[in-house]
């Protein structure tokens, strides 16, 4: 029988792989922390504010013309202890004083600058006008209608800034009053328990009196026992612990 022919399959060549590129791949530029303006900064702390003071109480009483009315003292104390907390700082400067006329009146022209203990300040310069007069029942004039003008307009500029209601009820007064000394007093004392977690009774006592400590250091007013704090060194507390949580 004849030998059948065997077919011999080419030879296959190797064919190396081709090297292939990775891909370049860009880091990611990081993102820029978005910065609140000044404007946000001192709107967001003004809203802090407003929402913890609402009311002022009438207190004093023009008893010449037998009616009741918010002064100086009563709106400080329901506005500052909140603005301490949150902040925000009032400069107020004279822009012009009138001369005082035959009448005894005088008229001032006060700018103010708001703004914030991170920096921020309000662009726009603040103002407000405002008149005073100091004529005794003897027809004379004296020299503190200038003093009256001032003290009118800055309780008038802070009234309206924070669009601030008065009223003669002292519940109402009382009971703000009171919802901001208990808010700054939990974070006072809620810090304390943070940093002093197992701490007895006593030794939270001891926590407070080195809290007053630290505000007499920083030019605050130091109280002498945890059994007696004001509203505004409630507030000062509430800002001293702030500032070192942020340490």
């Amino acid at each position: 029988m004849p030998k059948k022919k065997v077919e011999v399959a080419p030879a296959v060549e190797a064919v190396e792989p081709k090297a292939v590129e990775a891909p370049v791949v860009e880091p990611k530029a990081k993102a820029e922390p978005v910065r609140a303006t000044h404007e946000q900064v001192i709107i967001t702390f003004m809203n802090k504010v407003m929402a913890e003071v609402g009311y002022v109480q009438k207190k004093d009483e023009n008893k010449f013309q037998k009616y009741k009315y918010a002064g100086e003292g009563a709106l400080l104390a329901a506005l500052r202890p909140s603005m301490v907390k949150h902040g925000l700082v009032l400069f107020p400067s004279v822009q012009s004083v009138s001369p005082i006329d035959e009448y005894g009146n005088t008229h001032v022209i006060m700018n103010y600058t708001l703004s914030h203990i991170s920096g921020a300040v309000w662009p726009h310069t603040l103002q407000a006008a405002g008149s005073g007069n100091d004529r005794n029942s003897k027809g004379g004039v004296g020299d503190k209608g200038v003093y009256k003008a001032i003290t009118g307009t800055n309780k008038y500029m802070l009234f309206k800034l924070f669009q601030l209601e008065t009223g003669d009820d002292a519940e109402k007064a009382d009971n703000q009053e009171g919802k901001a000394k208990d808010s700054n007093m939990e974070k006072v004392m809620s810090y304390i328990r943070t940093i002093h977690p197992s701490a007895s009774e006593e030794d939270r006592k001891a926590r407070m009196e080195l809290l007053h400590h630290m505000l007499a250091q920083k030019g605050f007013d130091a109280v002498q026992s945890h059994t007696h704090v004001s509203g505004d060194q409630w507030a000062q507390l509430s800002t001293l612990v702030r500032e070192l949580q942020n340490v």
